[in-house]
């Protein structure tokens, strides 16, 4: 509560960072739950969205995500996508808009995205291009990035059920 109250918000975000780095997941949300009370703004809700995400906890995660009001932001789309693939719901957005609101971004989440959505939509051919460009950052991505993870199962399992096996293992 001390440094709650003393520290700007620049400060306690550092703290936030620290306590992911040590792994003290209740406590950081815990600060980062306050800030959004204090600030609330969006970057916050993000913030505290994301570590929920992280331990697990999609409904809260979502329920959290659903007060930001910039629903543009990369961030607030990467996150939403990602939730309704792990809580199996429909995403209220599209993959334009995550596009467009990604369109900077160089990670293996956006393009793992695409590939688990186009595949849930029947489109295996366009699925499987997204792939191709993006091989390398997925390949690296596999094992510590569930997002990747969900989505490359996906993308070969839907291969496979289509009797699609040389394109799925080239």
């Amino acid at each position: 509560r001390f440094f709650k109250e003393i520290f700007t918000r620049e400060v306690l975000l550092k703290v936030a960072g620290a306590l992911k780095s040590c792994n003290m997941r209740r406590l950081r949300i815990d600060l980062l739950r306050f800030m959004v009370k204090k600030w609330n703004s969006d970057s916050d809700m993000i913030l505290m969205a994301q570590a929920l995400y992280e331990n697990k906890d999609f409904l809260d995660a979502f329920n959290v995500l659903k007060k930001v009001r910039n629903k543009k932001l990369c961030g607030y789309q990467k996150l939403l996508f990602k939730l309704g693939i792990f809580l199996e719901r429909r995403v209220p957005s599209s993959l334009k808009v995550l596009k467009r609101a990604c369109a900077k971004e160089k990670d293996s989440e956006v393009p793992a995205i695409f590939i688990y959505y186009l595949v849930k939509n029947g489109k295996l051919d366009e699925s499987f291009r997204v792939f191709d460009r993006n091989r390398k950052v997925l390949s690296k991505a596999y094992g510590s990035v569930p997002v990747v993870k969900a989505a490359l199962s996906a993308l070969l399992e839907k291969a496979v059920a289509e009797e699609r096996y040389s394109q799925a293992y080239s």
